[in-house]
């Protein structure tokens, strides 16, 4: 059975959770259980060095299928925290001559209401933000705005009574006749209330990539599946430091450049609370690493099978010559470039 706690390289688990556990007991004079002489958050470090080499060590299979089958070279993405949250904020794209890579579409969204309920009047039945100012949006929103200015304007028997589903058709054919497509229509189930996605090729660069949006994404590269940015993203919000978005918060940036089947991996992380700290590593990571390390499983593990799981047990005595084992083992193997600094906040 896994755990949150429990960190997952292929076909091996560490399991943290009995240890962590422990650790949040006393002793009879009071002082904290620890488990080989580790604490909870000495502990909670392992936990996270652990989990942050078994990312790494699959990262060059994730971006494969990119780099096989766009012509991105290079992604910087920025992560920011502050205040207990933060998100990525940035994504940049960039093809082999560096030029920035920018989102063929602009997406753009509403919703409208198709019959009528307790809740439904004249204004509320389209409702909208679209704040972006591009002459494209502007249009849009002031011909939905003329929509909506219609329906208010109308006798309240004959809102009562008109067809609002064949109405938000009529809206839609509107929209498509500015130049918009659809890109996708949802239902919300029981609201009787339709989400209305449209999409329009930039004749400008007006949007930016803040984020994998995969719905443009897979239209500029459609041999790419959405899971595989999303894994990405994923990949990297699991090598933050732990606290990264608390107190005064923190600036980091994953870089990754891909050059004859090599993923070559920029890191660079700044806490602030009392002190700034910054960490900046560099590793090349290639598609020998996952075989390699299933080649030492297979040295420490004799007995194991072709592509069985193992464990091992932070919490067991027994366990940790190996745990020690697969340390040494992937930091040799990783070889990577770290630099720190430490400056006192003013």
């Amino acid at each position: 059975m896994s755990s949150w706690n429990d960190v997952n390289f292929t076909n091996l688990k560490i399991k943290f959770g009995k240890a962590m556990s422990k650790t949040l007991g006393s002793n009879k004079d009071g002082s904290p259980i620890k488990v080989h002489g580790y604490g909870w958050s000495q502990l909670s470090s392992i936990q996270d060095m652990f989990r942050n080499y078994a990312t790494k060590i699959d990262l060059h299979e994730k971006f494969k299928s990119i780099m096989e089958h766009t012509n991105i070279k290079s992604i910087k993405l920025e992560y920011n925290g502050y205040g207990d949250d933060g998100c990525l904020e940035n994504v940049e794209l960039r093809d082999e001559n560096g030029a920035q890579i920018h989102p063929s579409h602009i997406m753009r969204h509403f919703y409208m209401h198709t019959h009528h309920g307790e809740n439904v009047k004249p204004e509320t039945v389209i409702n909208y933000s679209l704040w972006e100012s591009d002459e494209h949006t502007r249009s849009l929103r002031k011909h939905i705005e003329e929509r909506k200015q219609y329906l208010i304007d109308m006798e309240p028997e004959a809102f009562a009574t008109m067809d609002l589903e064949d109405w938000s058709n009529g809206v839609v054919q509107s929209v498509l006749d500015l130049g918009w497509s659809i890109h996708e229509i949802t239902t919300v189930p029981g609201s009787g209330e339709r989400g209305i996605t449209l999409r329009r090729m930039q004749s400008y660069v007006y949007d930016e990539f803040t984020h994998f949006d995969t719905r443009i994404l897979q239209l500029m590269y459609p041999r790419v599946r959405k899971d595989e940015w999303e894994n990405i993203d994923e990949a990297f919000y699991q090598m933050l430091h732990p606290g990264w978005q608390n107190n005064h918060g923190s600036q980091n940036y994953f870089k990754v450049e891909f050059d004859n089947g090599k993923v070559k991996l920029n890191v660079n992380q700044e806490t602030n609370v009392m002190v700034q700290e910054s960490e900046k590593t560099e590793v090349i990571l290639d598609e020998t690493l996952s075989k390699r390390f299933q080649g030492f499983l297979k040295d420490i593990f004799p007995k194991k099978k072709p592509y069985e799981n193992v464990e091992l047990d932070i919490s067991l005595k027994k366990d940790q010559p190996k745990l020690k084992q697969l340390h040494d083992f992937i930091t040799d193997m990783l070889n990577e470039k770290i630099e720190r600094k430490t400056e006192e906040v003013e």
